[in-house]
């Protein structure tokens, strides 16, 4: 039974690594995702070299104007006010073997 585990786990990470080398190797050239590696920590790093002490500055910078974020809080509060519907839970199905 042990090996039957050991053999559907090796053959799990097996899978799970073609799959990885297969995405890297797409005939449309890199993906999306590899195109724009890091971007979001670059993004960061060159903000806080600009501003060390951003977080304890206390001071509001919007990125958004106002008519927008006038927009964009009023939808939020129609969806909060709106009753929660409740979702069946999901049917879990479990197989063993001995």
């Amino acid at each position: 039974m042990r090996t039957l585990q050991l053999g559907i786990l090796a053959a799990a990470v097996a899978g799970m690594v073609t799959l990885i080398g297969c995405e890297s190797l797409t005939p449309m050239g890199p993906s999306l995702v590899h195109q724009h590696m890091g971007e979001a920590v670059r993004a960061n790093i060159a903000m806080q070299t600009a501003n060390p002490n951003a977080s304890h500055d206390n001071i509001e910078n919007p990125q958004v104007d106002p008519d927008t974020a006038a927009i964009l809080m009023n939808r939020y509060y129609e969806k909060q006010s709106q009753p929660n519907t409740q979702q069946p839970a999901p049917t879990v199905f479990q197989i063993e073997s001995n």
